[in-house]
């Protein structure tokens, strides 16, 4: 594998340095292009885009701060570094230079070992800069792409959520529907009930009134006649079983048009409760903490408190011992 040399620009108006740093340069393994002024200079650079630059300060027409501020003020050579090449002593001179954009300077005359160090010195520099650049934008890039997966992951989140508070106001409103319709039938069949016996107890009282009349008359026509023992002994006994019948049938009736186990059913007080508010009752008598039923149901600790609140109302409690009775006595107790 070749590796490339370093190219450094070098630019003076004195033939002898030229001479003196283009062969030394070379030696030490470097590219090496010559300009000998600053117009020369940014020429150049158009073509070759060197490594570093080596710039002397005091030039005819162009000095090397004008020329080093046209390259600062170019992005394409902005990042380049310049050494300065100055015969220049005084701290201002100095002074200029750095604020004309240079990273460096060398006192002339110039001493090669000098020039050498600084110049590895600036290559190490930007090799270094260069890298961190790299790894910084690798990083940004990184965080840009994690940033918009995780908005994404946020965004689905949300309408993960959206969905699941939907599909549960959807069974919250369906069970609610259901609980409306079963205590709907209940009481329609106890109405329908109601109505069957009152019918079934018209007519059978009709025919028990009917088949009284006709014995009684049977019973006062043969009274007193001669006619066979055994055949009034039977209109005797039909008279009595007939006012037997009448009497249970009035028992049964009374019995059956409002069923206990009906009414308890369409009494119960828990019929009063939503299906959310039935799971709440079962989760505090199985002995749940608010945190634990808030983290079952997926609602939050304000939403379980209020379920609570208004499940006391509704049976008319007052305090968690008379919950706990009222659990028992309904058969809440089993059901964890």
């Amino acid at each position: 594998m070749t590796v490339l040399k370093p190219v450094v620009l070098l630019v003076d108006d004195t033939p002898f340095n030229l001479d003196f740093l283009l062969d030394n340069l070379e030696e030490a393994n470097y590219h090496v292009i010559v300009a000998e002024n600053g117009h020369s200079a940014l020429e150049r650079i158009q073509y070759v885009k060197p490594d570093i630059i080596l710039l002397d300060a005091m030039m005819p027409d162009m000095d090397g701060f004008t020329t080093c501020r046209r390259l600062k003020a170019d992005p394409a050579t902005a990042d380049i570094p310049v050494i300065f090449l100055t015969s220049l002593t005084d701290t201002t001179d100095k002074v200029r230079g750095f604020e004309a954009g240079g990273v460096d300077y060398i006192t002339k005359p110039l001493q090669i070992e000098e020039v050498l160090a600084r110049i590895s010195t600036h290559l190490t520099i930007r090799q270094l800069q260069s890298e961190l650049q790299g790894e910084n934008e690798r990083l940004e890039k990184r965080v840009a792409e994690r940033t918009i997966a995780l908005r994404e992951e946020v965004e689905q989140r949300k309408r993960n959520e959206a969905e699941k508070s939907k599909l549960l106001d959807v069974v919250g409103q369906q069970s609610e529907q259901l609980r409306e319709m079963t205590n709907w039938l209940i009481m329609s069949q106890k109405n329908h009930y109601a109505n069957t016996v009152l019918v079934l107890r018209e007519q059978v009282e009709q025919n028990l009134s009917m088949l009284t009349f006709h014995l009684q008359s049977l019973h006062s026509f043969y009274q007193g006649k001669l006619i066979q023992e055994q055949i009034y002994a039977h209109l005797t006994s039909a008279l009595e079983l007939v006012e037997q019948t009448e009497k249970q049938l009035q028992s049964i009736v009374h019995n059956l048009h409002d069923p206990i186990e009906t009414r308890h059913i369409a009494e119960s007080p828990l019929l009063k409760l939503s299906t959310r508010e039935s799971e709440v009752l079962r989760l505090v008598v199985s002995g749940k903490t608010n945190i634990e039923m808030a983290d079952l149901l997926g609602l939050t600790e304000t939403t379980i408190r209020t379920y609570r609140s208004r499940i006391m109302q509704k049976l008319n409690l007052t305090d968690l011992p008379s919950l706990t009775k009222f659990a028992i006595q309904h058969g809440l107790t089993t059901l964890q």
